[in-house]
């Protein structure tokens, strides 16, 4: 599967570039989050033994704990409190080489390379001039060094970037292999991509992480990234023991519980995955209205929203399900992922056949500054326009959002590895409605097509992408249906019950459902 830590850190790159003209991709200065808002105060709110921890070169105990809590901060994704907190250690202690070892990945985090390079020289020039920093401290640096170097590589050079990391992490191990959060670090090294942080583990990545655990049972990064490994693979039951203990462990943060909440739907748990999406929804509005923040601050907080909305969805708790994907479609982030969570409310308004709703919502990101929202937009539009039977421009939106998509495209595949982007979130768009299309058209050709798609939705073991493939599945089931499709409709219908053997389809009677034919 594509990277998706790759992807959170450095998409923002994009949202300037228009899907139409040339597409100049601008320098990477400062990511969607104002230095202001990263800066800003913060409270030592987490429990001192609830958290990572790490002894480094400081005469401040204050230091020494907003040090950690910024730790634990990154090892949970939030790079707000992260960058907060190690701000915080260096108001104390301003010599204190770690915590900006720590604001770089927050600010790699926060999608702001500028500002992370900005903290790595002065964590490097901090290495040259100190006398006390411990050899693993310069080991740290170093490999911040090296890490950064890699996430802006060109492509070619990428692969002996990473293997040098690899090196440089194995000889920090056999320097000291008594501190778990190295092994979390060489267990994130296995991922595809040098600033993979977690998220993309395999069976390879493992091993490094059950080492962590073997020196601290209760390491919270060791059974978040255990969590995703464990997902990536299939193997949701032990996933999901890692994702309880996780969530237990920090039971204050918000993303902690929304990892059990992610994993328990893949066990037909959805209730109690409900339970525990709404609890991270509260944490995190209780937290960022304390510290008086925005939600558009958090990239967490419309992730979450859009699984809450399709937990509800999937429950026939129809009305918050709306509520939430609204709230999502609202929000005004400028990360370049923010295209994921508005659509979660156009996909739905086009799965209850509110194409008016949906034209009408999917014409909003046509008109967005960001070309991954305007081939998202063109796409959904041209579902919408298929619904409402206006086939010519149907087939106009159509031919737009594959242009904007082989721009994109081409745009990014001359870019440094770190600009260089999966384009898997903005092909599904383009995807599900050429399998609309197909449908109708009636071919053998298009229907292996559609059935390889459908495929390829069942399978996928991502969650996000395997909630909303029930509701992509069902408006391909749909289709078929409406196109007098009966076979395709059940072979559409199989593959949905491949994710969810329960799922209760076709919500709206097939009745009254008008036939809307396409043609070449």
């Amino acid at each position: 599967m594509r990277n998706p830590a790759l992807i959170i850190i450095c998409l923002s790159v994009l949202a300037a570039c228009r899907s139409e003209g040339t597409q100049a991709v601008p320098d990477l200065s400062s990511g969607y989050l104002s230095r202001a808002v990263l800066e800003q105060a913060i409270p030592l709110r987490l429990p001192a033994d609830s958290g990572l921890s790490q002894s480094v070169t400081t005469a401040d105990p204050e230091a020494q704990a907003y040090y950690d809590q910024g730790l634990t901060y990154l090892a949970c994704y939030a790079w707000v409190d992260a960058a907060r907190s190690f701000h915080e250690s260096l108001r104390r202690d301003t010599n204190l080489a770690m915590a900006h070892v720590g604001l770089v990945k927050a600010y790699t985090g926060a999608e702001s390379l500028a500002d992370a390079r900005v903290h790595l020289r002065q964590a490097i020039a901090l290495s040259k001039v100190s006398t006390e920093l411990t050899p693993f401290e310069r080991k740290w640096i170093d490999l911040a060094r090296i890490q950064f170097e890699g996430l802006t590589a060109s492509a070619q050079d990428s692969g002996a970037h990473q293997e040098r990391y690899r090196i440089a992490l194995e000889d920090l191990l056999a320097q000291d292999s008594s501190d778990p959060l190295a092994w979390t670090l060489r267990g994130n090294a296995e991922e595809a991509q040098i600033g993979g942080r977690g998220q993309a583990g395999s069976a390879s990545s493992i091993v490094f992480y059950e080492s962590a655990l073997r020196r601290d049972p209760d390491n919270l990064a060791a059974h978040h990234f255990l969590t995703h490994s464990y997902e990536n693979m299939g193997e949701y039951e032990k996933a999901a023991e890692h994702a309880r203990r996780f969530a237990e462990i920090a039971s204050t943060i918000s993303h902690a519980q929304h990892m059990y909440g992610h994993i328990l739907p893949r066990l037909g748990r959805w209730e109690e995955a409900l339970q525990l999406l709404a609890k991270a929804d509260r944490l995190h509005r209780k937290r960022f209205q304390e510290d008086g923040l925005a939600f558009e601050h958090d990239w967490h907080f419309g992730h979450n929203l859009r699984l809450l909305g399709a937990v509800n969805a999937r429950l026939g708790k129809e009305d918050e399900a709306e509520r939430c994907f609204l709230e999502a479609y609202g929000l005004r982030s400028g990360r370049f992922l923010k295209v994921y969570d508005r659509v979660a409310w156009i996909e739905y308004l086009l799965l209850k056949r509110r194409f008016h709703e949906a034209e009408a919502a999917a014409a909003r990101l046509v008109d967005d500054p960001s070309p991954a929202d305007q081939v998202a937009g063109f796409s959904l539009r041209s579902e919408a326009l298929l619904g409402l039977q206006q086939v010519k421009e149907a087939t106009e939106m159509l031919t737009r959002a594959q242009a904007g998509l082989d721009a994109l495209t081409e745009s990014w595949s001359r870019r440094p590895e770190f600009q260089r982007v999966s384009l898997s979130l903005v092909q599904i768009f383009v995807q599900v409605l050429k399998a609309r299309f197909s449908i109708e058209r009636r071919s053998d050709e298009g229907d292996v097509a559609v059935l390889r798609l459908a495929d390829r939705l069942a399978r996928t073991n991502h969650m996000d992408g395997w909630a909303l493939g029930l509701f992509r599945l069902e408006r391909l089931i749909s289709a078929a249906e409406i196109s007098n499709r009966e076979e395709l409709a059940q072979e559409l219908l199989e593959r949905l019950r491949r994710i969810d053997p329960d799922y209760a389809t076709s919500r709206v009677p097939a009745a009254g459902r008008a036939s809307s034919p396409v043609r070449d």
